[in-house]
């Protein structure tokens, strides 16, 4: 699902588009929003969404009329290579799609990340799956050899890697040439 529609969007960054795009092309026919948070909850959460206790069946009107915010962290947002916010906003609209269907299986986020994969987004979640980032450490966790260096430094950063998605690189790849093949 590589649309010059979707590519636009990317190349904007703007968020609450792709999300709209994402939402559209699975079909949903509710309302979703971008809502943004500098903490997200769960440790390393990078977004989650906000689901009623009993999620209407996608037929209905109480489904049609509905909200859903999708909450993400701020941070993310700004660092993330795009491909990568694509495949948060596809899993968490999954979230969506999944219950309104009939599918209640709470704690199944590698059926979600399937779904978001099913419906279109596969190619995103095999190359943009992970991503590198600036980490910020509190001085306590530093070396002396770093804490000597940040004392003389304003500021004190090293990279970490963050691995999207609950499947493994080799799960996703598998899953990707089944449906590629149907």
């Amino acid at each position: 699902m590589h649309s010059e529609s979707l590519r636009k969007l990317c190349k904007s960054r703007d968020h609450s588009a792709i999300l709209d795009f994402i939402a559209k092309s699975i079909p949903l026919e509710t309302t979703v929003s971008l809502e943004y948070e500098s903490n997200c909850g769960p440790r390393y959460a990078v977004a989650r969404v906000l689901l009623p206790t009993v999620v209407p069946h996608y037929d209905t009107k109480a489904f049609k009329e509905s909200i859903f915010p999708i909450y993400v962290q701020e941070r993310f947002l700004a660092e993330a290579p795009v491909g990568s916010i694509v495949c948060v906003l596809a899993h968490e609209v999954s979230h969506i799609v999944l219950p309104s269907r009939g599918f209640e299986l709470p704690c199944a986020e590698e059926l979600v990340d399937l779904a978001a994969m099913w419906f279109g987004y596969r190619t995103f979640f095999l190359k943009y799956s992970s991503y590198t980032f600036q980490r910020s450490r509190p001085i306590c966790e530093l070396s002396w050899q770093d804490s000597v260096s940040k004392f003389f430094e304003t500021s004190y950063e090293d990279t970490a890697r963050k691995k999207l998605g609950y499947l493994t690189q080799s799960n996703r790849r598998y899953a990707a040439n089944l449906m590629k093949n149907n």
